[in-house]
């Protein structure tokens, strides 16, 4: 390695230092010297008052190296380690952090580009609450995809998001215009009407006026009275529920129940019918069907049944009282018989046939018990027509009437039924 020349070596504290010899100087390095492409290797440098390292030389490719510490301002590329504060270094590619969370005012660093070597910025109007972690900032833009639990009222201000701020947005895919003071609203609807805009001003009220009343009145809508009631036309729809007030159902159609309370003390009833047994049929009373509660007397002007009428059970003892005259029905055949045949007792208790033939009365079908009643048998204008009888067909000392056989003489039999198969039977001959 060459030698180096230098004029003057400053210690730190202004006195001369020692001459260079080898690496171990010590001090200031002021020099006019030609280094040319010498390397320069100092242990330690130390800047005095002017803190710069000023030489009127010629370096070439002259590197200087320092195994020490150097202090003060460095001019030029360095390479290796550095510590200390760099206070106008301009690129750094990391910057040491602390964790900061009681400062109430704070501003964010921005930068003017995204990537590259950028000062660093902050600005008054973006700011940060390191306390409450607010962020603030004039405008906020972007889609908001992803902020979640806002609401309006959680918004700054008591108006929340006003008209301004929402021109020209898109919500929900609607395009809303520029002009959003004023809100435009359609009135329609049968009974609807009313002012159609709404400006959205303090005290401004959108109004809708109706034409709904409580009466039975044709296109309007129905509303209840301060009693709750209200009058109505058809109503064609499925009901529920009790109607626990209403007196007069005058046109309703169906009606699976009805609410029926128990009444014994009224005398003048009138019990319900309809036309047809089944479906749905309109309740009909007459006055020709009374009922008396307080009694239980169930009047009629004829009391008709296909079978039998019942008074009383067969554990009880019932009287039947008829006031006025009573008669029985006659079954009759219109045809003569003229062979054998049998009467069927359950059609009724009094018969009449002809005859036109020898015929046997056979054992007849039907029969109750304690049923009585005559059969009347009529000889044709030939006559001398027989009649035989069946083995359930009883008489006195077991000998069987004969009946008249004159032409169109008349004979009666009379009959009690003791049994199903037993028939006591007597007559009453030649009745003309």
């Amino acid at each position: 390695m060459s030698a180096i020349l230098v004029n003057t070596i400053t210690n730190r504290d202004g006195s001369n230092g020692p001459v260079i010899t080898g690496i171990t100087t010590i001090g200031i390095i002021t020099s006019n010297a030609s280094i040319g492409s010498t390397d320069i290797f100092v242990e330690q440098i130390v800047f005095g008052q002017t803190g710069i390292l000023t030489a009127a030389v010629s370096m070439g490719t002259t590197d200087l190296y320092v195994s020490g510490n150097t202090y003060g301002n460095l001019v030029g590329n360095v390479t290796g380690d550095v510590t200390g504060i760099a206070d106008t270094a301009t690129d750094a590619t990391n910057i040491t952090l602390a964790d900061e969370s009681s400062d109430t005012s704070c501003f964010p660093i921005f930068a003017v580009s995204a990537t590259g070597n950028q000062p660093p910025k902050t600005n008054t109007s973006l700011t940060f609450n390191s306390s409450t972690g607010n962020l603030g900032a004039t405008i906020f833009t972007g889609s908001g995809s992803g902020i979640s639990g806002l609401t309006n009222s959680n918004l700054s201000g008591s108006a929340g998001i006003t008209n301004a701020n929402l021109a020209n947005s898109t919500i929900s895919g609607i395009s809303l215009g520029s002009n959003l003071g004023t809100l435009t609203m359609g009135v329609s609807g049968n009974g609807l009407s009313g002012s159609d805009t709404y400006d959205g001003s303090a005290g401004t009220t959108f109004t809708v006026s109706s034409n709904a009343t409580n009466s039975n009145t044709a296109s309007t809508i129905v509303f209840r009275d301060a009693s709750g009631n209200f009058s109505a036309g058809t109503i064609t729809a499925s009901l529920s529920g009790n109607a626990t007030s209403a007196t007069s159902a005058t046109t309703a159609t169906n009606a699976n129940n009805i609410n029926l309370a128990d009444e014994s003390s009224d005398t003048t009833c009138f019990p319900v019918f309809a036309t047809a047994a089944t479906g749905n049929q309109a309740p009909k009373t007459g006055s020709n069907l009374t009922f008396n509660s307080s009694t239980g007397n169930l009047g009629a002007t004829i009391v008709e049944a296909d079978t039998r009428i019942k008074v009383g059970s067969a554990t009880t003892s019932t009287s039947l009282y008829v006031v006025g005259n009573s008669a029985g029905s006659v079954v009759s055949y219109a045809s003569s018989q003229s062979s054998s045949f049998a009467l069927d007792f359950s059609e009724g208790n009094n018969f009449a046939f002809d005859i036109s033939g020898n015929i046997t009365l056979n054992n007849p079908t039907g029969v109750t018990t304690g049923q009585s009643g005559t059969i009347v048998i009529t000889q044709d204008p030939v006559g001398s027509r027989t009649l035989a009888y069946g083995a359930n067909w009883a008489f006195v000392d077991g000998t069987a009437p004969t009946i008249s056989t004159g032409a169109g003489t008349t004979s009666v039999l009379l009959y009690y039924a003791v049994s199903p198969t037993e028939i006591v039977t007597s007559s009453m001959l030649g009745v003309s």
